[in-house]
């Protein structure tokens, strides 16, 4: 049998509030260096990403954000549009959130 260990980078990899963002290359360093293997990566990052990318745009920090405020800023097309390029982000590998699935080497 085999230990499977999940991980999960929270709320969204976003410079410059964290000090490091691993990709898939750095993490499989760490996980050799740990005598593990990545078996599994999921990227599944959601609209969130491009909703408070585009709310920083126009200067509204992280802790004043309200996703009704996309309603207020955006249409129902442009919505839409960030969804897709959400999606689209993760079936290229390079959303801002990705699960690594793990086991002892």
């Amino acid at each position: 049998g085999f230990k499977l260990i999940s991980l999960t980078w929270m709320h969204q990899m976003d410079a410059p509030r964290h000090i490091c963002i691993h990709t898939r290359e750095s993490m499989e360093c760490l996980a050799v260096a740990h005598n593990m293997r990545i078996i599994d990566v999921s990227y599944d990052s959601e609209p969130s990403q491009m909703f408070r990318s585009f709310l920083y745009t126009k200067d509204i920090p992280f802790w004043e954000q309200k996703m009704a405020m996309i309603h207020e800023l955006m249409g129902e097309d442009e919505i839409q549009e960030m969804k897709d390029m959400t999606k689209q982000a993760n079936e290229n590998e390079n959303g801002d959130h990705a699960v690594f699935s793990l086991v002892r080497a």
